[in-house]
């Protein structure tokens, strides 16, 4: 998720023939093994969540419809923000950004991880792709002023300084 500069690289931007496709298969055999049981845990979605991703070519042929389903059980089982505002990713993902801060704004999530800086680069990202570069950057120094980790920090000066040029 990081080059060998230590900048992040964004899930769509991965060169996904780099990923380790005997380590993928193994992690996908053991889901399938752990799911033969009859309790499904967080454990299970989570894995079921990342073989998703790893199984599309891309970002653009996730099954985005199967990610939302997984991250609603998921929330339903352990009710957290940050797995809804993952599931509000994926929304806006399948439907568009406006959907994604549709989801953002029904599940409060604004408020309720006001203080984290993911779910405001989160809004800027989406406010960006729906061409508000205003409010896409108040997003971004809303989630610059949250003191995220210096890599996260250059992304969103990154992205900030892309919509003042």
């Amino acid at each position: 998720r990081t080059d060998d500069a230590g900048r992040i690289v964004l899930l769509g931007d991965q060169d996904r023939s780099t990923w380790d496709a005997a380590l993928i298969s193994a992690g996908s055999a053991r889901l399938d093994r752990s799911a033969r049981g009859t309790v499904i845990s967080r454990y299970h979605l989570e894995a079921g969540i990342a073989r998703e991703h790893c199984q599309a070519t891309s970002l653009s042929t996730t099954n985005w419809n199967m990610v939302i389903q997984l991250y609603e059980m998921l929330v339903a089982a352990v009710p957290a923000a940050i797995l809804q505002l993952n599931r509000a990713i994926a929304i806006a993902e399948r439907d568009g950004p406006t959907a994604g801060l549709v989801a953002i704004r029904a599940d409060q999530l604004e408020t309720t991880l006001a203080g984290h800086h993911l779910v405001h680069a989160t809004v800027g990202e989406l406010y960006r792709r729906s061409g508000d570069h205003v409010l896409a950057v108040e997003a971004f120094n809303r989630a610059l002023s949250c003191s995220p980790s210096p890599a996260e920090r250059q992304l969103l000066l990154a992205k900030r300084r892309l919509l003042n040029a």
